[in-house]
């Protein structure tokens, strides 16, 4: 198998186009024939063990066509296409037709010319069908056992248990209050002479 950025040649004779997504047969018919020979051609051409061959269209054809790249043809004729196609002629036949005629692809100058379908010398064919890459199957993740994946995480690290503070016990604590207290008359009199109201003497007046 031969890989480049767009093509991709491989062992069956076929070369598939990364870039349009079509797969060709590696060289064309090597032989001209009229239009209707040709179509029965692809119909019938199995390369890689493909069943679903079929004439290129213009736009296909057009799609090859590269005027940086050139090889000659075995009749001396210029071809501007990839080397991993090889054509034996310039003239390629189209799968467009009409009015009796079809078209044809030149690799010389990239140009499309239309000609009588009852034209034997006017061209060969190169087959083409659709391409679509085979996805590549995904990989089934691994089941690790519960008991093994258990295993192979590390013990978790907990802090230490901190001690809960003492409950605080709040007591009730009662409060007595104090009966008032009961004067006599001569117990308010000393209260008053004793008082800051009244300017009283260095010593406590006393009666009795």
């Amino acid at each position: 198998m031969i890989n480049n950025e767009r093509f991709v040649v491989e062992d069956n004779g076929t070369v598939v186009d990364a870039l349009m997504n079509l797969m060709w047969a590696s060289q064309d018919s090597g032989l001209d024939m009229p239009w209707r020979d040709a179509e029965r051609y692809c119909k019938k051409f199995r390369g890689g063990g493909h069943k679903d061959w079929r004439m290129p269209t213009p736009e296909e054809l057009t799609s090859l066509y590269d005027r940086t790249k050139s090889y000659l043809a075995p009749d001396n004729h210029e071809i501007h296409v990839a080397q991993e196609i090889q054509l034996s002629c310039p003239w390629i036949w189209t799968s467009e037709n009409a009015n009796n005629q079809a078209a044809n692809f030149g690799f010389t100058g990239g140009r499309t010319f239309w000609c009588s379908l009852s034209y034997n010398d006017t061209g060969r064919v190169l087959p083409v069908r659709a391409y679509v890459a085979k996805k590549k199957a995904a990989r089934k993740a691994k089941q690790v056992p519960a008991v093994e994946l258990v295993s192979m995480l590390e013990p978790a690290i907990l802090p230490e248990p901190v001690a809960a503070p003492e409950p605080v016990i709040l007591r009730t604590v009662k409060v007595f209050e104090a009966e008032p207290a009961y004067m006599t008359a001569d117990d308010e009199i000393l209260a008053l002479l004793n008082s800051s109201v009244i300017q009283r003497p260095s010593e406590t007046v006393s009666f009795f």
